[in-house]
């Protein structure tokens, strides 16, 4: 941050407020009108209002992947590139890094909600605020710690990193014990009516369970929830609303199943959300090993989530089973029905993409419960390696032209009208045009020494400085570096030499 408060001082204040606006602002529209042009043809495909609502659903089952994957691919590209062209920024770099990616995931919902109304359930401010609370704020928050954490570790196993490390783990387990009371004290958590509460702890007790407190999340779509370390459940006001007493009995009966499951597999649903931290090692590991570093990270990440997701799938199984009763299994049957039919999620899923629950129709047969529909095909693959591709190269052109215009800047002006969207490193200063007598040309280069004194970095600026008739800087700066000669950093380059720099003509002697 320093640097870039320097580099302000020279240029002008928007070195740090340029990128700050323009990255998030163009990720957002890129994200936006990627996914509403991406969504064109298949809303106007969408099926009738008189087709099976099991045929509904695989059309959006398929536009809600193809949105997922839209948000994954234009979020990271909007990230990875903010973040290279304001990394010299420091802190404030991560913070826009952070920004654009959020930024890009807004526009992307923000299109998805406008193309596909049917398909979003949240109609208020106050649902929507809720939704996200469940969903990224309790649930799924644990993937989206690295975005946090990553921009501060450093490319090696030091303190830095393992501070990073262990103060994100200490945020995770900080945040899974606050957030819920945060959420209680905003409205958005409410306790469950009394009568059913205390139902439940009854059937909870008669299977050998402790439950302590059941919640009811007031958001517009149909689900529970087990919360195997604080033994509660959670309930949404919409599944209340959908269910009778009989079939709301079979779903508890599910979630007090993984309420009562061993401590093992209790250790295991603690663990597996602590494993995309895994990518805080990621920098160092590729720094201290290489691509074999890249490749056991992400190998370890790939095979421990296959794994939790087989762990995951025998859970439910197990947990259906447990809502198999003599007087629950059809009840438990009619609930999973209208509870996919309410939520538009299909009763068949692709072997690869089913996730951690079977299939709907699965499970009613095995509650002894006939459909009244024939098993249905499931959802059509979604490609996005097309667009994918297309927007890699789309926003590789574009980087590719700020980079060459920050490397082409050869006065503070060129810098200046760069710095709008991407930050000059202190390499790239040391490289200007040193035959002038502008203030604030000379200012720029001795920053980038300043920021970048790297041996390298000190042979172009002397011989430029030769070169440019700067010779009294020239030998300052040759001292300077011959003086280090004991630093572990220190390496033999090419300096000019003592007879260079007699014969070196100062500027003002030039006709």
């Amino acid at each position: 941050m320093e640097y870039g408060l320097q580099l302000a001082r020279i240029v002008g204040s928007h070195v740090l407020w340029g990128p700050a606006v323009f990255w998030p602002l163009s990720s957002f529209a890129v994200a936006f009108v990627w996914t509403w042009l991406a969504g064109r043809r298949s809303a106007a495909a969408a099926p009738r209002a008189e087709e099976h609502w099991s045929e509904v659903a695989r059309w959006a089952q398929g536009r809600r992947s193809a949105v997922v994957m839209t948000g994954v691919s234009v979020g990271t590209l909007a990230g990875v590139l903010a973040y290279c062209a304001c990394s010299p920024l420091g802190p404030l770099g991560s913070v826009i890094t952070i920004a654009s990616v959020v930024a890009a995931v807004v526009g992307t919902r923000l299109a998805f909600r406008r193309r596909y109304p049917v398909l979003v359930p949240e109609r208020t401010r106050g649902e929507r605020l809720a939704s996200l609370a469940l969903g990224p704020g309790t649930l799924y928050y644990w993937a989206l710690t690295p975005l946090l954490w990553v921009p501060f570790v450093s490319g090696r196993f030091d303190a830095q990193t393992w501070g990073v490390v262990v103060v994100a783990v200490a945020f995770h387990f900080a945040w899974a014990f606050v957030a819920l009371r945060l959420w209680g004290r905003l409205g958005l958590v409410r306790a469950a009516p009394p009568e059913l509460e205390e139902r439940w702890k009854a059937m909870a007790r008669a299977r050998g369970v402790d439950l302590r407190g059941v919640r009811v999340w007031r958001v517009p779509w149909a689900n529970a929830f087990a919360l195997p370390v604080g033994r509660e459940i959670a309930v949404t006001e919409r599944l209340l609303e959908l269910l009778d007493p009989e079939q709301l009995d079979g779903v508890i009966l599910h979630e007090l199943t993984h309420l009562g499951e061993p401590r093992g597999a209790l250790l295991v649903r603690v663990a597996y959300p602590l494993l995309p931290l895994l990518f805080l090692l990621l920098p160092a590991a590729l720094g201290s090993f290489g691509w074999l570093g890249l490749v056991l990270v992400l190998g370890t990440i790939v095979v421990a989530t296959k794994a939790f997701g087989r762990f995951t799938r025998q859970a439910e199984v197990h947990a259906d089973e447990g809502a198999h009763g003599d007087e629950s299994s059809l009840p438990y049957a009619a609930a999973l029905l209208a509870l996919h039919r309410d939520r538009l999620i299909p009763a068949v899923m692709r072997a690869k993409a089913s996730g951690s629950h079977p299939e709907l129709y699965d499970r009613l047969l095995a509650a002894g419960f006939t459909p009244d529909f024939p098993r249905p095909q499931p959802p059509p693959r979604t490609s996005v390696l097309g667009p994918w591709v297309l927007l890699v190269m789309c926003f590789s052109a574009g980087f590719g032209v700020l980079r060459a215009g920050i490397a082409s800047a050869v006065t503070p002006d060129d810098i200046g009208a760069a710095a709008w969207c991407v930050t000059p490193p202190p390499d790239e200063l040391i490289r200007l045009d040193l035959v002038t007598d502008s203030p604030a040309a000379r200012a720029l280069a001795q920053l980038g020494m300043q920021h970048a004194p790297t041996a390298w970095n000190y042979r172009a600026r002397a011989w430029g400085l030769t070169a440019s008739g700067r010779c009294e800087e020239a030998r300052a700066l040759v001292a300077d570096y011959n003086g280090a000669s004991g630093s572990a950093t220190h390496v033999a380059v090419d300096l000019p030499s003592e007879e260079v720099l007699t014969r070196c003509t100062p500027v003002d002697e030039w006709e």
